[in-house]
């Protein structure tokens, strides 16, 4: 084949994937709560990873010797490796957040009411949070015993057990404690509190983001020669949250088989909320990627739904850093693993791929080039096959694309406009997983996203996805789908942004708990009454198939829709109420709003009480996109089953039919794409 485009690449991936697969794995991990971090692999007890735990004060120096290959570890001591050292790791993610507490049987309000007082800490991570919380709220602080008025004296312990015989002594005086000791102090010494949670005085400070206490790191020779064991890893350490929760009673035993002190603790609800474990990887990394393997024409959905349900992630990964990002992995025909592992008919490895240039990818990457002769992936798709033919369809086609890429070359790095933002936060996935409410099986959030997506996507907006802690700035349109974990700050940050102008959808089952799955008092949803002018009054759970139908307003032009899976009832405002758009038609909460809008500063507020089907959200979105005037990627209403994507000046159009389909003076075939540049067409 000639030059290929540069940024196409056939890459034999065996040589990435299958090093090392018989050898043996050292992890490194600090003889504490961290450690939670990683409990999932340890409850494998798969004999790869051999696991050494040692004092958290040698962390650093142990991850340095040369049979490290992963580790958990302080953030900020593998900063200092990584910067000062030299030592080749690299931070894969970031898995303990502002674990530390201030114990006093003193209480106070906020940082500043520790003038006068004394704090004890330990040397490290420790003492230098307090002396950064000090020192951002204007607090003067001296290193030594001796108390001042209107300053904070912070003294180093040798050991956080050191500290509870002096908190238990001085009630006047504050301890810096972690979990488990935390847990332990406040059992042994009466009337000891938590007088401040310093990660919430960290997030004040830092915009709502949480301290990234102790991270993931693994070796450079991990990374870059055994990518497969590495992956395992990383997806064990993305379900741990949820493993940990759903295992407290059987955690201590977890870690009975290994050289740690956590055999021998009581854990409870409290003490492993308080460690703070999570998963976070996006601002850390330095490029997303992922790998691409839909399973096309399948009898359950149409090639148009896989092409959505493939571009909602395509999506979803250049949202994690704003930017383009790779796609590492996909297969030129067929893949072998799948229960049953379809061919791409002719035009689908088109289509796919350039669908993923359209979305924002700077890279289309197959696994594999030649077709192995042994092992698990010898019967897997590749660019050439056994037979070695360079006629073979999966070479052809995959030729073509290359030469397509070729002629895309200049969009490399190019970003897509911002349009539509959905928020997905993971805090909310995991709190909505883990509460019992008035339906607990087949609530769906990702099928709440999908609906959302899809609905837009076929309008041709671009769609991003957001957190809680994301800048609103530049978006039309933020979608809030299933927000049941809603912190203050992006409350106002939504009231904010439609006052300046901008336009909110929020669904039902939102704003219900804060951030720490607590419910909210008062009015709901919490935060967003006044920006939606209604609350919710009640709310009712639905069986499988059982709906409510709904019906438009007068003067609407919604279609009438069937609700379902939860049915929410609310109160409009009675001083600046919402204007109902569909109405319940039936049982106690007829007459009540499904959907409604509501005038906000320059901007509007909608509310969806309930999940509708399909077509509702075809219409919704279509009127919403025209009124707010989010312009779609192609100006003329498309066939059905063709979608559009801009990425810049280019414009990609797609036949996701068996049959022809006329877009402007063109037709495109079955599974064709056409693209565009400033309106002239390339091919």
């Amino acid at each position: 084949m000639k030059k290929i485009f540069s940024f196409i690449i056939f890459l034999c991936l065996v040589i990435m994937t299958s090093c090392a697969s018989d050898g043996s794995y050292t992890i490194y991990l600090p003889d504490g709560t961290p450690a939670l971090a990683i409990a999932n692999l340890l409850d494998k007890a798969d004999d790869r990873f051999k696991i050494n735990f040692v004092n958290p004060t040698e962390i650093a120096s142990s991850v340095s010797v040369s049979n490290c290959d992963m580790a958990i570890m302080p953030t900020i001591s593998a900063a200092t490796l990584y910067a000062k050292k030299n030592v080749p790791i690299k931070i894969v993610s970031n898995n303990v957040f502002g674990s530390l507490y201030l114990a006093s049987k003193t209480l106070i309000n906020d940082a500043t009411d520790l003038k006068g007082h004394l704090i004890y800490a330990t040397a490290g991570t420790t003492i230098d949070m307090i002396k950064y919380i000090l020192t951002k709220n204007s607090i003067k602080f001296n290193l030594s015993s001796e108390i001042k008025e209107d300053e904070v004296s912070i003294t180093t312990a040798s050991s956080a057990q050191e500290i509870i015989p002096l908190l238990a002594k001085n009630s006047e005086c504050f301890g810096v404690l972690g979990e488990p000791v935390l847990s332990n102090a406040l059992k042994k010494v009466q009337d000891l509190k938590i007088a401040l949670d310093i990660q919430n005085e960290y997030s004040k400070i830092n915009n709502n983001e949480s301290f990234p206490q102790a991270c993931f790191v693994a070796k450079d020779e991990m990374i870059l020669n055994h990518e497969k064991v590495l992956k395992r890893v990383i997806s064990l350490l993305k379900d741990n949250k949820e493993f940990i929760n759903e295992s407290i009673s059987r955690i201590s035993s977890i870690y009975e088989n290994y050289n740690s002190s956590l055999k021998n603790i009581n854990f409870d609800d409290n003490l492993i909320k308080r460690c703070n474990i999570d998963f976070k990887m996006a601002k850390e990394i330095d490029v997303a990627s992922w790998d691409n393997y839909p399973t096309w024409h399948k009898p359950s959905e149409t090639v148009e739904e896989t092409a959505l349900d493939t571009a909602m992630m395509h999506d979803l990964f250049y949202s994690m850093k704003d930017k383009p990002f790779l796609l590492m992995e996909s297969s030129p025909s067929f893949t072998n693993w799948q229960p049953v592992s379809k061919q791409k008919k002719p035009g689908i490895a088109e289509l796919a791929a350039l669908q993923t240039v359209a979305h924002g990818a700077d890279s289309v990457l197959y696994f594999q080039w030649r077709a192995s002769r042994g092992a698990e992936e010898k019967l897997h798709g590749a660019v050439i096959g056994h037979d070695g033919r360079e006629d073979a369809r999966s070479f052809t086609e995959t030729a073509q694309v290359g030469q397509e890429l070729e002629t895309l070359a200049e969009i490399t790095a190019v970003k897509r406009e911002k349009q539509a933002a959905i928020v997905h936060d993971w805090q909310n996935k995991w709190a909505l997983e883990g509460s019992c409410g008035p339906r607990n099986a087949g609530m769906g959030y990702w099928d709440e996203l999908k609906r959302h997506y899809n609905a837009l996507a076929r309008e041709g907006i671009a769609v991003e996805f957001v957190d809680q802690n994301a800048d609103l700035t530049g978006y039309g349109l933020v979608v809030v789908p299933m927000l049941y974990l809603l912190t203050d700050a992006f409350a106002k940050k939504l009231c904010a942004f439609a006052q300046n102008g901008g336009t909110v959808i929020v669904t039902y089952w939102s704003g219900v708990v804060d951030e720490s799955d607590l419910c909210r008092l008062g009015d709901t949803p919490y935060g967003l009454t006044e920006l939606l002018g209604l609350r919710r009054t009640e709310i009712d759970g639905m069986y499988d198939g059982e709906t409510r139908r709904c019906v438009p307003s007068a003067g609407c032009t919604l279609p009438a829709a069937q609700a379902s899976t939860l049915c929410e009832v609310a109160a409009l405002d009675e001083k600046d109420p919402a204007e109902p758009l569909s109405l319940y038609a039936e049982d106690y909460f007829a007459g009540h709003p499904a959907a409604a809008v509501h005038r906000y500063g320059k901007g509007r507020a909608y509310y969806l009480a309930s999940r509708f089907d399909e077509a509702f959200y075809r219409a919704f979105y279509h009127d919403a996109a025209k009124e707010i005037g989010l312009s779609p990627a192609w100006p003329e209403a498309l066939p059905e089953g063709v979608l559009a994507v801009r990425r810049g000046s280019f414009v990609f159009v797609q036949n996701c039919t068996e049959q022809p389909a006329t877009v402007g003076n063109t037709v495109l075939d079955r599974y064709r794409t056409a693209v565009w540049k400033d309106m002239d067409r390339i091919f």
